[in-house]
């Protein structure tokens, strides 16, 4: 148990009310189904703790010392509505809990943005959303801003309901994903979103692992400014992660990246994230499934290809080649130069849940967008063909595919002709070029256009050319 709850204990044992209950332990949850699932909370020490479950299982504990208690509740095949009552220095009880799929949603604002969009933001298909999003079976629980250098005992937030009024606040993103879920597999979800707008990786480590990178300092004091507290180190970690200790979760969805576009090394710390969120939750292979920054134009200075955005899409897809159980959605296709909040959210959404149904839910359908294999060059016919995993039945044919570049030195790249050969790969023109270096969509913003036959776009990419 946090050690945090003996001052939250005291500070409760003033007021002369002792028990408490993290608050996402509460009316309208949404439990992991067929699953073992951690209840913690806080009483007087040394009292009986009953809880009760109306799905019928009984289990009773005593708290510590410090007054803490943790039960492990076993639960069953996805339904509901049921309630848990706790019985210790009084009655509490949870109403109205279903029990279904549950995934936790964090990252920046284009994790957080909800449906109803920014100013002058709008999400595409907002408006048929809401006007179907009476689904007493989608349950959202948003994490309230709490950026701190300690870790916290609990986090504010209220589970709520889908419908018009409340879908409009909830994550686009996680509702669509939420969406395709439950219309697939005809279960209730429930989605725990933890998102701050602006946020740096290193804000959602914690201490453990921040204390691993030298250049991340943790200071004593948090600073007051809207940027210190959503990119110091540990600050959303401490504050918006840790307090849900693991609450019973079948996986994570990520949307981040932009303001990492000048670290230099943010494969290792988004790969620490993924490892240490897993070890918190007590299991390494939790599916970890997240989005590559779409394009936009933050410096029209960049050239072409290149740019700091395009180095992060590099971290992603090396992160998602090198970890196990991890996804990665591709977003060069619903990108926006001229907005870093693309409005297509629902897209984005699908092919998380694309992932999810195929990957942990075992489904069998496309999810996963072309990955460069290798580039050969053909001295016979003067072309470079470009060989794709993830692209069995070849791609969608273009008269204009654009966002290829060839180079012989590495430095300035040409803009090469591509096309799509009768085999399913790619054909570029050489030009009279000797071309020892290939890139594709690699730059801050590069037009592109290159998908497979299900209409999943390729990942950018740079990389060395073969001679055949």
């Amino acid at each position: 148990m946090n050690k945090n709850f003996f001052y939250v204990l005291f500070f409760l044992g003033l007021m002369g009310h002792s028990q408490q209950l993290p608050q996402f332990f509460s009316d309208n949850m949404v439990l992991q189904q067929n699953d073992t699932v951690p209840i913690w909370g806080l009483d007087k020490p040394g009292q009986k703790i009953q809880i009760t479950t109306s799905w019928e299982y009984k289990v009773a504990t005593k708290t510590n010392e410090k007054g803490e208690w943790r039960v492990m509740l076993p639960t069953k095949e996805a339904g509901g509505p049921y309630n848990i009552y706790i019985q210790g220095s009084n009655l509490d009880t949870i109403h109205n809990i279903l029990l279904g799929e549950v995934w936790l949603a964090a990252g920046q604002s284009n994790m957080n943005i909800p449906l109803k969009g920014y100013r002058n933001t709008p999400i595409d298909g907002a408006l048929d959303a809401l006007s179907n999003a009476d689904h007493h079976e989608i349950r959202f629980f948003r994490v309230n801003r709490n950026p701190t250098l300690r870790p916290a005992s609990d986090m504010s937030g209220e589970w709520k309901i889908s419908s018009p009024e409340n879908a409009m606040e909830f994550s686009a993103v996680a509702y669509f994903f939420a969406d395709q879920l439950r219309d697939k597999l005809d279960v209730p979800i429930g989605i725990i979103t933890s998102s701050w707008g602006g946020s740096k990786v290193q804000a959602w480590l914690g201490e453990d692992s921040a204390t691993k990178f030298s250049e991340l300092i943790i200071p004593k004091v948090l600073g007051d400014s809207g940027k210190d507290k959503r990119t110091t180190p540990t600050s959303l970690y401490n504050g918006m992660i840790s307090p849900l200790q693991d609450y019973a979760i079948k996986g994570f969805l990520w949307y981040q990246g932009e303001s990492d576009r000048e670290t230099t090394n943010y494969k290792e710390l988004f790969v620490e994230l993924i490892d240490s969120w897993r070890l918190q939750w007590h299991d390494s292979k939790l599916p970890f499934y997240f989005v590559q920054i779409a394009p936009f134009s933050y410096d029209a200075l960049n050239p072409v290809p290149g740019g700091d955005a395009a180095r992060v899409r590099e971290a992603q897809l090396q992160t998602y080649l090198s970890v196990s159980g991890t996804g990665m959605v591709v977003t060069m296709d619903v990108g926006d130069c001229q907005d870093v909040h693309p409005s297509q959210k629902k897209v984005v959404g699908d092919r998380l849940a694309y992932w999810a149904l195929a990957d942990t839910y075992q489904i069998l359908i496309p999810y996963q967008s072309p990955i460069f294999k290798k580039a050969v060059l053909q001295k016979k016919t003067g072309e470079v063909k470009v060989y794709f995993n993830y692209a069995a039945s070849g791609f969608i044919r273009q008269k204009n595919l654009k966002g290829f570049y060839l180079s012989d030195d590495g430095k300035k790249f040409k803009t090469a002709k591509a096309r799509i050969s009768d085999d399913g790969n790619v054909l570029l023109s050489i030009d009279g070029l000797q071309p020892r270096f290939l890139s594709y969509g690699y730059g801050d913003c590069v037009e592109t256009g290159l998908k497979n036959t299900y209409g999943l776009p390729a990942a950018p990419f740079k990389a060395s050319v073969l001679v055949e």
